[in-house]
């Protein structure tokens, strides 16, 4: 595995609202109502990866779940949740050691390394 991106992934991170939102300009018009819908979610799920433990929030609920990372190269790398038959995953692809995306259906979520801690 590429140990950079690997080194990145550890932190705490916020979406980024105003990155993400930009980005919908490279896709067709949404519904206004759909786009204030989704602008009004954008900005508040915040991820943790520590010590293979995934901390993920959203306004007041969060959870934890185990993770490992299956592989990864220069810019991106695959990250595998839970355990067994309950496991999921994604591919995070970073823009930089301080910003990475991921595909939420027809767009892309931004995500911006913070130094903030968060608390299980």
């Amino acid at each position: 595995m590429h140990s950079t991106t690997v080194s990145w992934l550890e932190g705490t991170w916020r979406s980024n609202k105003e990155r993400t939102i930009y980005s919908w300009r490279q896709h067709e018009p949404i519904p206004e109502s759909r786009r204030l819908f989704m602008e009004s979610k954008i900005g508040k799920h915040i991820n943790h990866f520590a010590n293979g433990i995934w901390t993920h929030k959203y306004e007041e609920d969060g959870f934890s779940l185990p993770y490992r990372v299956v592989w990864s190269n220069d810019n991106s790398l695959f990250v595998v949740y839970g355990l067994g038959q309950e496991e999921t995953g994604e591919q995070l692809t970073f823009t930089s050691p301080e910003s990475y995306w991921v595909h939420r259906g027809w767009y892309v979520e931004y995500f911006s390394k913070i130094n903030q801690a968060v608390s299980t």
